[in-house]
């Protein structure tokens, strides 16, 4: 269920996108590092902030119209009433009193209405949580100049340790507890004040020397932002997002590494997309007539040889595995379909040519990868026997499927509740492989054209990288939603997402269907625009 909702998350941050239509220059990208970028995950983000005004942010998204629609009211006051500012509001308040300083009610309001950047990095659940926000030390001095008078006599604010840099400047971090579980970490550079809630951020120790790399971080705050990694230019505008694609992909982008990152940007009066890639995307003119009408989601990948090879190594040694690689026709199609489920999308990948020799080598890696032992908790226990492999032919080609047990195969009117049918083959140059038995019939029955294909919904010459169908993305995710939910045990939270989160989805059941241009470019932002179709 976690894996669910996390990727539920994800494709509803694509749908921030929904309705930035507009061409706008790029402004110079940040001069690059003299010295290559250390791999340290303070100059690797997952998410990216930039504004002029945080707390204006969360109106600014909602003058899309299409936002404004699908969400609340509560959206707007969400960090009004957000249990970490109370407690800080609290905290601030009780050290003003006791200390008698002279703060008025505005002073961290006024912090928030200041230009700020807030990095934002995943946990081991996925999830969001550690974040560093950078703010100009000139509008923190009227909190931190009387927090260092009373910091050796309070209760809740203390000195974390002190990190002498390779330099020889010290870095002094301090912590106000909020909670008995919930602390934040500050520290003044120059003229930057950083805070954390996640020390092991701005700390360093012996068995993990980070003084190097905190040392290159810190002194090119001035000249570069946060994510300098991502040669991201300077905020033009008002406000600025920037998503990694590796944390939208949720482990899959090994598959697709050129793409880089999204960025939605904000100018004051609408916003746009643009996107990083680290090579040129392939048209995908030709690949939509291979891929079945009517998806919720469906993108345009590239697809990189070499390291598919990496990944395969370990279960085909196969000599004829690198010409079937070599054979493959970017960019690939990965689909998800209103009646299916998240976690079965379709996979469609062109070939150049065709070769009787790569039958045997499929067959062989389905075989092997497909259905493989996961290790059981209980060593004792011997794992589950496999089902056989099914074969049958395809017009210039095979078909493969297995039946297998899963914890994911939810009852649903395509596959029987605790397994899944996995499908891969190679019909006519095109490969196919998806664990939902009635997509891959679909495909199936296309190459044969007994199924209307995604290109006919489309305008001739097409060059979209991105296809959405809202209307079909609302039936997916209210369907996965309930179903990852059982009212036996889930009751509260069921309840609570019938009445909140699915009218606002339902919402989606009238928008038009829209796609995404092709970026051409490469190692630049480029401006991505969106059309219906």
């Amino acid at each position: 269920m976690r894996h669910k909702a996390l990727l539920f998350l994800g494709l509803f941050g694509l749908l921030l996108a929904l309705a930035w239509w507009r061409f706008t220059p790029v402004a110079s990208l940040d001069p690059p590092f003299s010295e290559p970028i250390p791999g340290d995950p303070l100059f690797h983000p997952d998410l990216l902030i930039q504004s002029r005004s945080l707390s204006q942010l969360p109106r600014d998204l909602l003058r899309i119209p299409f936002l404004s629609q699908l969400l609340s009211e509560d959206f707007l006051f969400y960090y009004q009433e957000n249990e970490t500012r109370l407690s800080l509001e609290g905290t601030l308040r009780r050290i003003a009193y006791e200390h008698h300083l002279s703060w008025d009610e505005s002073l961290l309001a006024h912090l928030l209405d200041s230009p700020a950047q807030l990095a934002l990095w995943k946990n081991k659940d996925g999830k969001l949580k550690d974040y560093l926000l950078l703010l100009p030390q000139g509008v923190a001095a009227r909190l931190l100049q009387p927090l260092a008078k009373v910091a050796a006599s309070d209760r809740q604010l203390q000195e974390q340790g002190t990190l002498t840099l390779p330099d020889g400047q010290t870095l002094t971090l301090h912590r106000l507890q909020l909670q008995r579980k919930s602390s934040l970490y500050f520290t003044t550079w120059r003229e930057q004040l950083l805070i954390s809630n996640s020390p092991t951020l701005l700390e360093s120790s012996a068995e993990n020397s980070r003084a190097p790399a905190l040392q290159l971080f810190l002194h090119h705050l001035p000249q570069h932002s946060l994510g300098s990694s991502l040669q991201l230019p300077p905020l033009s505008g008002k406000h600025a997002l920037t998503i990694r694609t590796e944390y939208l992909s949720f482990g899959y982008q090994h598959f697709f590494p050129s793409l880089q990152a999204l960025r939605f940007h904000y100018d004051g009066q609408q916003w746009q997309t643009q996107m990083l890639a680290r090579s040129p995307i392939p048209a995908a003119t030709e690949l939509w007539q291979r891929v079945p009408a009517l998806p919720a989601l469906c993108l345009a990948l590239p697809v990189e040889p070499a390291r598919l090879l990496e990944l395969l190594r370990p279960w085909s040694d196969d000599p004829q595995l690198p010409s079937l690689l070599t054979a493959l026709k970017p960019p690939a199609a990965l689909c998800w379909y209103g009646d299916s489920a998240l976690h079965t999308p379709l996979l469609v990948m062109p070939l150049e040519q065709e070769s009787a020799a790569w039958l045997p080598l499929l067959g062989n890696l389905f075989s092997r990868a497909i259905g493989s032992p996961v290790p059981q908790r209980d060593s004792q226990k011997a794992p589950p026997p496999l089902q056989p492999v099914v074969e049958e032919s395809c017009p210039q080609g095979r078909i493969w499927r297995r039946m297998l047990r899963s914890a994911h195969g939810i009852s649903t009117p395509n596959h029987p509740q605790g397994h899944l049918l996995a499908t891969l083959a190679l019909c006519r140059q095109t490969l196919i492989f998806t664990p939902d038995p009635l997509l891959a019939e679909r495909a199936l029955a296309l190459l044969e054209q007994r199924y209307p294909n995604v290109a006919a919904q489309l305008p001739a010459q097409s060059a979209a990288s991105l296809l959405l169908q809202p209307p079909q993305l609302a039936t997916l995710l209210q369907r996965t939603l309930l179903e990852s939910l059982p009212p036996e045990s889930e009751k509260v939270f069921r309840h609570s997402v019938q009445q909140r989160l699915l009218p606002r989805l339902s919402l989606l059941e009238n928008a038009a269907p829209l796609a995404l241009h092709t970026p051409q470019q490469a190692k630049t932002w480029e401006n991505v625009s969106w059309f219906t179709y």
